[in-house]
């Protein structure tokens, strides 16, 4: 491993060094350090162009001015490795990390400022190689005053050699950084801090290894970087208390979680089928019997895919010939080897490669392999941490979303829609709701939340726990029922709750009555939920710096 070290103590514009390599055989080290100080117009530091691609890149900041700074430049994505740390006085201080490019320099930036005193920034940044930070690990100490001990926890299921990086930080005094190795299959390792009462310890936890090549198959984890789906709670998310019951209606029978399963049918060669209008829907009715002759479109359908009639659900995605083109329908029927679907209604195409938000289905419009937990998913490999996307969700509408007299005040964006009698149906029989509570809202564990002190017993009960504080679930549909839903795939090449169970041993979906310690799990972790209420377009994940770095981009193949 080499490390590379700077820190500078900057209050303008620019601020320019040079520092030393090691020997990448030899184990980290500081290897280099300078300081200087100059004064510009701006809240902005330029630092030394960062090293060789794939290099792992720390930086800690203290400042004065805005609570929130920028980063660019010099890196794939910044991340945050915790929230901003404010005091008295417009002092900040915050961690974040993110993978070197290669291309050129890193910019902090805190925004113009006509006052000098609030132009001050402090930068300490180190670099390491032979690491592999696709899969990072965060772990977060308070102040000693505190008297939390927090423990870093290993990388379970994964073993051998890592680093842990710990940055001991707090408004009011220089950041300190130190490294050592740990083994990752190893108990997990103690984490102190400074005394002080803003003081924080943060620590990263990464593989050994060199990362590769920035790539992401989009058929696994689809949509562009900076998709609502890929695009991770921000330091600047504000949050709603969300109310929802650990037992929905009171019911101790309420399915937690009740399963809601799409179908994603991601094989553009497979024979074309053709998707049928049924108006059957959620009548009761059959829905294999076409309603008249219309035909929706064609769609590529292995043959032997069937999906019987039901009251569920029963979203579909098809990846439709050309590669890229998305179509979705629900609720799907296909009751015959080689027959014909159908289904009531379809959504606007949606592009593979785009953002990954569809109209006209659904109570929201979201829908199909939208945030739905896919195979390959929250499997004991990811035990550290979790799936590293947003998640689709639905809940009980007639008691968890707030009253709304006209339908356009029942949803917020991303939706485009509710459900068709949200207006006379939404909170009717809930009380206390929150107004932030709509269809679309996007729901999260608050930063400020330990999610290792929620008593979590289960592997996939943390890995949910740290999903939904990093990256968040979209409310999307009305689960018709007092109960609260998670959205995930099946398919011709099988299912998630297939898998979960030969992963775990137990069933995905269960019931409060269960009294098992997934359910209590989940009752924890929905109990914990907030609304991101500062979510939209130009703030998504409520803006900031996001918890997790970007997903690496996508291209269509040629």
């Amino acid at each position: 491993m080499r490390r590379i070290v700077i820190s500078l103590l900057v209050t303008g514009l620019i601020g320019v060094f040079v520092v030393g390599c090691s020997d990448p055989g030899v184990p980290p080290e500081q290897v280099g350090e300078s300081t200087g100080s100059v004064v510009g117009s701006l809240g902005t530091v330029a630092l030394p162009t960062l090293g060789e691609p794939g290099q792992l890149v720390v930086a800690a900041l203290r400042w004065t001015g805005p609570d929130s700074v920028r980063a660019s430049g010099g890196v794939r994505a910044w991340a945050a490795v915790g929230p901003v740390i404010s005091r008295a006085g417009a002092r900040h201080a915050q961690v974040i990390y993110g993978i070197s490019d290669g291309t050129g320099r890193m910019q902090i930036d805190t925004g113009n400022s006509a006052d000098p005193a609030n132009r001050a920034i402090e930068v300490t940044v180190r670099e390491y190689s032979g690491v592999d930070v696709t899969d990072p690990i965060v772990a977060q100490a308070m102040s000693s005053t505190d008297t939390r001990s927090a423990k870093a926890r290993p990388i379970r299921g994964v073993g051998g050699a890592g680093l842990m990086v710990t940055v001991r930080t707090s408004a009011s005094a220089l950041p300190q950084i130190s490294e050592r190795p740990v083994r990752l299959s190893a108990g997990s390792t103690s984490l102190t801090v400074p005394d002080g009462p803003d003081a924080v310890g943060w620590s990263l936890i990464v593989r050994a290894g060199e990362v590769g090549p920035a790539t992401r198959d989009p058929l696994r984890q689809p949509f562009s970087s900076n998709s609502i789906w890929n695009t991770a709670i921000g330091s600047g998310a504000r949050y709603v208390p969300a109310r929802l019951p650990a037992v929905p209606g009171g019911d101790q029978y309420a399915p937690m979680p009740q399963n809601d399963q799409t179908s994603i049918i991601l094989t553009p060669t497979a024979p074309l089928t053709e998707l049928r209008y049924s108006k059957a829907a959620w009548t009761g009715a059959d829905r294999c019997v076409p309603t008249g002759s219309e035909v929706f479109y064609r769609v590529p359908m292995p043959s032997d895919y069937r999906v019987p009639s039901s009251s569920n659900n029963e979203g579909a995605s098809w990846l439709m010939p050309d590669g890229r083109t998305i179509n979705n329908s629900g609720p799907l029927a296909r009751c015959r080897t080689g027959g014909y679907a159908t289904s009531v209604d379809t959504s606007s195409p949606v592009d593979l490669y785009g953002d990954g938000i569809s109209t006209s289905l659904g109570g929201s419009g979201i829908s199909g392999l939208m945030g739905a937990l896919r195979r390959g998913e929250m499997t004991p490999a990811t035990a550290g941490t979790g799936v590293r996307h947003a998640l689709r969700i639905n809940v009980d509408t007639d008691r968890q979303l707030s009253v709304c007299p006209q339908e356009q005040n029942c949803y917020r964006w991303p939706a485009t829609s509710a459900d068709r009698d949200a207006d006379r149906a939404y909170g009717r029989l809930g009380t206390d709701i929150p107004s932030a509570m709509k269809m679309g809202a996007l729901l999260a564990i608050p930063a400020s939340v330990d999610i290792d002190r929620l008593g979590l017993r289960t592997v996939p009960g943390r890995q949910l726990a740290w999903t939904l504080q990093n990256y968040g679930a979209y409310i999307t549909d009305s689960t018709a029922c007092a109960c609260f839903a998670i959205v995930s795939e099946k398919g011709p090449q099988g299912s998630f709750a297939e898998q979960f169970r030969r992963d775990y041993g137990f069933s995905f979906e269960q019931r409060v009555a269960d009294n098992s310690p997934w359910t209590q799990d989940l009752q924890k972790i929905v109990v914990a939920l907030a609304v991101v209420d500062n979510n939209g377009p130009q703030s998504i994940g409520g803006g900031g710096m996001p918890r997790q770095p970007a997903a690496p981009p996508v291209t269509p193949a040629r």
